[in-house]
């Protein structure tokens, strides 16, 4: 990913102004960080949803091999 910033400029209700304003202060963090906090969270549950058939699948198919992938953590071979 590129350090590169671009400029965007957003026309917002001053209701929800007012509630980035008033939890960006809560967070003690900037409204622009707010605002790119938001975005990574909605790209995140966005690739989530994709993917999220494909994981299943994949779940499915380790399953029927009689493995259980949600305790291959600490597991000793």
């Amino acid at each position: 990913m590129s350090d590169e910033r671009v400029g965007m400029n957003l026309r917002l209700s001053p209701e929800k102004n007012n509630w980035l304003n008033k939890r960006a202060a809560e967070m003690g963090i900037s409204k622009n960080g707010l605002v790119t906090l938001i975005i990574d969270k909605y790209i995140d549950d966005d690739n989530l949803k994709r993917f999220l058939p494909e994981i299943l699948r994949l779940k499915d198919e380790f399953e029927k091999n009689g493995i259980d992938i949600f305790n291959l953590v600490g597991e000793k071979k």
